[in-house]
């Protein structure tokens, strides 16, 4: 499976899209630095219906979303689309583990 990273301002990807049993993925992981602290994955999955959101905001095809991924990491606006999908903008099941 094909991963397509969304970078943030620092040029550094700051989430992992790719489509899984025709569901949009998102994921990212943080790491613990330290006895008390542990490690993190978040996965975020966007069902089809809401890609026409997506693309109403940041441009693109909602027949290709992972075209629409990549423009929008091309275009800087990776973080936006986190803080997206973290405050429940864009319609999404978040799993952590």
């Amino acid at each position: 499976m094909a991963q397509i990273p969304i970078n943030g301002s620092d040029g550094k990807p700051i989430l992992y899209a790719y489509i899984q049993f025709e569901t949009l993925r998102l994921e990212y992981e943080v790491y613990g630095h330290g006895p008390d602290q542990r490690d993190q994955e978040t996965i975020y999955s966007v069902k089809p219906t809401e890609y026409e959101a997506i693309v109403s905001k940041y441009g693109g095809s909602a027949t290709d979303i992972l075209a629409v991924m990549e423009h929008i990491s091309a275009s800087g606006r990776g973080e936006e689309f986190k803080e997206d999908l973290a405050s429940g903008t864009i319609q999404r099941d978040k799993f952590v583990w």
